[in-house]
Parts: structure tokens; C-alpha cells; sequence
């Protein structure tokens, strides 16, 4: 999946971090290498995705999610 996709999910409330997830922790630096990594197309590991009802999670940050599931990844 590219990262546009993804991004999409998270601003259509389709993809969100849970209440079990921590914090956001990284610093600039660390973003930009991650993004020069993804722009030259390293290996830089896995994206675990775990598909549920909406109604019965708990997620981080006050956007709604979407009501319909997508299909999964």
C-alpha cells in the first residue's frame, strides 16, 4: 500500500492509532529520515493493521471514524 493511501484512510477516519497505542515520540530528524528513506525506497520494516468495529473502539484523538469498514489491506 503507498504511503498516499494511507494517509487518505487516516484524513477519511478509515485508519486510526488506538487508546492502546503510545504517544507520538519521534523528533523532526527522525521524520525526515524516515520520509528520505521512503522517497528512495529502502526497506524500513512493517505496518501492522488491525481491522475492527468502529463503534466498539477506543482510538486516539477527537476525529471521528468512518462508519463503513474498508476491506482488508
Amino acid at each position: 500500500m503507498k504511503i498516499s493511501n494511507i494517509l487518505d484512510h487516516i484524513d477519511s477516519g478509515h485508519m486510526a492509532l488506538p487508546e492502546f497505542q503510545r504517544g507520538y515520540v519521534w523528533n523532526r530528524d527522525q521524520v525526515r529520515g524516515l520520509f528520505d528513506s521512503l522517497y528512495k525506497r529502502h526497506p524500513v520494516g512493517g505496518l501492522l493493521v488491525w481491522a475492527t468495529e468502529s463503534q466498539t473502539t477506543t482510538h486516539r484523538g477527537n476525529d471521528p471514524l468512518a462508519a463503513v469498514c474498508l476491506p482488508p489491506i
